[in-house]
């Protein structure tokens, strides 16, 4: 729904004169199922979680392979004093914490990225390859820079390219690994990326839930000045012609082109997945580029990503249609 005056005035305008209509809509497919898992609260992790208590001398019984009393007792005491959120449960957040950082390979970016001091040294960040590859449990070095709380090191990670949205075998994100410590600067950091809101982990939460729950009051209300700039933020000073735009606020969809201005509304829910992308259609777009990612580093804070639809094997959501020189989407 728009809130600008100005841009109900110009959709008025694009409707009176748009004569034709282009297909924007999102290549659908489908899901891939998901992979198994296995439940944190089951067997196998509980009695790895008895052993590494053991060893910490949280916890004196021998393991079990049951959640009980002494168990539930020894994960509070470690979770506070890990600073984590006290549940009593067996959480992904713990068993990352717990088991599977202590488990990385040592020196290897994944280690690194989750120690809570230092910084990157120059050349550690220049394999593309890396920046998203994910363990064993689908932990990224993102992920764990953001369990170590280190805003030098999760700065650096997404001026490299890690991807905000990357989640875990079970659905974790960044956000909410930031949330489970309640560690207000990382989710600054993070929200600056115009991060998806709605993915949910294994248990259908979304990370505002997550923070309900646990009484994050402070990171609620940087969730709700996101959302805030997030309905705010329009596209006002992209050329409006010799592209098209592509929004996801109420199912909006622009088309520009050259000679004429065409509206078309066929985006797809699974259009959202997709932020601050620019498809090149022509060579002459190139020119636009630069302009554009200005446009989205002022304006929302995220990094353009550039897809290149001139390739003939080109099959993303936005594909480019006759007479296009760029297609640009961005997600409210």
């Amino acid at each position: 729904m728009f809130t600008d005056l100005g841009l109900r005035i110009l959709l008025l305008l694009v409707l009176a004169i748009g004569a034709s209509t282009a297909s924007a809509s999102c290549q659908t497919a489908e899901p891939s199922p998901p992979p198994p898992r296995v439940p944190l609260d089951s067997a196998t992790f509980v009695i790895q979680v008895q052993q590494a208590l053991k060893d910490q001398a949280l916890l004196s019984v021998e393991a079990t392979g049951l959640l009980d009393e002494a168990t539930i007792e020894a994960i509070k005491a470690y979770q506070k004093k890990q600073g984590l959120f006290v549940d009593g449960l067996i959480s992904e957040v713990l068993l990352a914490r717990l088991l599977w950082q202590p488990q990385l390979e040592e020196n290897s970016l994944l280690a690194k990225s989750g120690l809570s001091q230092g910084q990157f040294k120059a050349d550690e960040l220049k394999d593309a390859a890396e920046i998203n590859r994910a363990d064993a449990q689908g932990w990224t070095p993102l992920l764990y820079a953001s369990l170590s709380g280190s805003s030098q090191r999760l700065a650096a990670l997404l001026k490299a390219g890690a991807d905000v949205d990357q989640a875990s075998a079970y659905g974790t994100t960044p956000l909410m690994v930031a949330v489970s410590f309640n560690r207000a600067e990382v989710l600054r950091q993070l929200l600056r990326q115009w991060p998806i809101l709605e993915l949910a982990d294994h248990k259908g939460e979304i990370v505002e839930e997550m923070a309900f729950r646990q009484g994050r009051n402070g990171l609620l209300n940087q969730f709700q000045r996101q959302r805030v700039a997030m309905l705010a933020a329009r596209m006002r000073r992209i050329p409006p012609f010799k592209v098209r735009m592509v929004t996801w606020d109420a199912q909006e969809c622009y088309v520009a082109r050259e000679s004429k201005i065409e509206v078309v509304c066929d985006i797809q829910p699974q259009c959202n997945q997709e932020r601050n992308t620019l498809v090149l259609c022509a060579d002459k777009g190139q020119a636009l580029h630069q302009q554009i990612a200005e446009v989205v580093q002022k304006t929302w804070g995220g990094r353009t990503r550039v897809l290149d639809g001139r390739l003939p094997d080109y099959a993303g959501p936005f594909a480019c249609q006759p007479d296009d020189v760029v297609v640009f989407g961005v997600r409210h």
